[in-house]
């Protein structure tokens, strides 16, 4: 699928040294720590240099696209060039947006441009703006449009990264580093450097202020925890934060202290990501912490630079790593957190059926009008999208009574469980259930043309519990 921005700015685009070899140079090791490393990165992946040449390169973000090779391509910050850059297989980097993150007049401090960017659920790409001090969005056929820009009427800081929640609420974080003065800089207005939260209300709510350099920040699978990095010297650290069924914080505790690492490796805590076990891939010290969601340190992908932060890309597998002048990447044996509904994150037309533009809504799967849908799918079964041909007939009480998924896959295994029917064919998979399943969630999103095309993931009550509980 191709994200509706992809084309609105390319006349912005300029051209950057291209590496569109496959033999890229490699960057750095992977350090293993525990053995239970193996089951997520083998010791021995490459860290592979996609481009370089950039000050500081930060923020990624994957964007599915369906004509791109790949699958997609990345979008990055170049904080201090006031720059996204745009890397796809085969292409190499390009300038894909000045400015990024300040439209005022003359220069703005070291760090003006962009920060963290993220998709939502309707594909808009978001932007954290260290000039312009604020959360923008990215318009269809248009120009950015201002999300939130202050708390309580006082201007933030320079928000630094952010992440959605699956209900569409946005946490980020504000330390001072986009400030052309930084903590001192006199047009602060806030007395704290905050995370915060926008609902549906539009509105900032501060989740937290107990941290003295919030900075990097993500939801656990079952976005019960709010990850936080900190990367104030001499408190160096990953926070874990309950979350609370209004959308706040409990109580913070801290995962894991990298504080004595401080200056003995490149870097700090700063961006981090979420695997589909819940493991953090959080930069820090050195390059690429993996911690689990008890704070074990599993290792650590050493790029040897300071290390700003990294996305998940292509199948869900592969990790994208802002690394200082460089853009690198690695595969891993896992996938990145609610993976499937990444893959969804696109704009769609009305459905016959269901006339308008309607969002299946989890624990709801009433939302989808009667009828026999038939098309091109996604499915995700616990390890990430597989795309491939998919029917569903729905009856007038919203029950299921049939479905049958076949999808191409790069791997075979078997596994059976709660209604569930999976059988291997030659790298082929199929997914059958039949029979009324009250019990049924259903996430994403309805597309039709001549035959509706569904974006989705299925799973039955007993299976949703059983993964939660992994």
């Amino acid at each position: 699928m191709t994200v509706f921005f992809a084309l609105t700015m390319g006349a912005l685009s300029a051209s950057l040294p291209a590496q569109d070899s496959t033999n890229f140079p490699a960057l750095g090791k992977v350090v293993k720590l525990d053995p239970a490393l193996d089951a997520v990165l083998d010791e021995s992946a490459t860290i592979e240099v996609l481009a370089s040449g950039f000050v500081w390169s930060e923020g990624p973000v994957w964007v599915p696209d369906a004509e791109a090779e790949g699958g997609g391509y990345v979008l990055f910050s170049d904080v201090p060039r006031n720059h996204v850059i745009k890397w796809e297989e085969g292409k190499g980097a390009e300038v894909w947006m000045e400015p990024s993150g300040f439209t005022g007049p003359g220069d703005y401090g070291a760090e003006p441009g962009s920060n963290g960017l993220a998709l939502d659920a309707k594909g808009q790409l978001h932007f954290c703006e260290h000039g312009d001090r604020r959360i923008s969005y990215l318009t269809k056929g248009g120009g950015k449009r201002t999300l939130v820009d202050h708390w309580q009427g006082k201007r933030f800081n320079s928000p630094n990264d952010l992440c959605f929640a699956s209900n569409g609420d946005l946490y980020f974080t504000d330390p001072p580093y986009g400030l052309p003065g930084k903590e001192n800089d006199p047009t602060r207005e806030t007395d704290h450097f905050g995370v915060y939260r926008v609902g549906a209300d539009g509105v900032a709510h501060l989740v937290t202020a107990d941290l003295q350099r919030p900075n990097g920040i993500a939801l656990s699978p079952d976005e019960k925890t709010l990850y936080v990095a900190q990367s104030h010297g001499p408190a160096a650290l990953w926070m874990a934060y309950p979350v609370q069924p209004d959308g706040g914080v409990g109580e913070g505790r801290v995962l894991h202290d990298v504080t004595e690492s401080m200056g003995k490796r490149p870097g700090a805590p700063d961006g981090l990501k979420i695997d589909d076990a819940g493991n953090l891939w959080a930069t820090g010290p050195g390059g690429v912490h993996v911690i689990t969601p008890e704070g074990k340190l599993l290792g650590r992908i050493d790029t040897g630079e300071r290390t700003g932060n990294c996305c998940w890309g292509n199948d869900g597998s592969v990790l994208y790593v802002c690394s200082d002048t460089y853009l690198v990447r690695i595969q891993t044996k896992t996938r990145g957190a609610r993976w499937a509904d990444a893959a969804k994150q696109a704009a769609v037309e009305p459905d016959p059926l269901a006339p308008g533009h309607h969002q299946v809504q989890q624990h709801d799967p009433s939302l989808l009008r009667p009828g026999r849908y038939s098309g091109v799918g996604v499915l995700s079964n616990w390890s990430g999208p597989k795309h491939g041909g998919l029917r569903l007939q729905l009856h007038e009480d919203g029950s299921l009574t049939e479905y049958a998924v076949t999808f191409a896959s790069s791997w075979d295994y078997q596994r059976t469980h709660a209604g569930w029917e999976a059988e291997s064919r030659r790298g082929k998979r199929q997914i059958v259930y039949q029979g009324e399943e009250q019990g049924l969630h259903v996430f994403g999103y309805v597309d039709a043309g001549k035959e509706a095309t569904i974006v989705t993931r299925f799973e039955t009550e007993e299976a949703r519990g059983a993964r939660s509980a992994r």
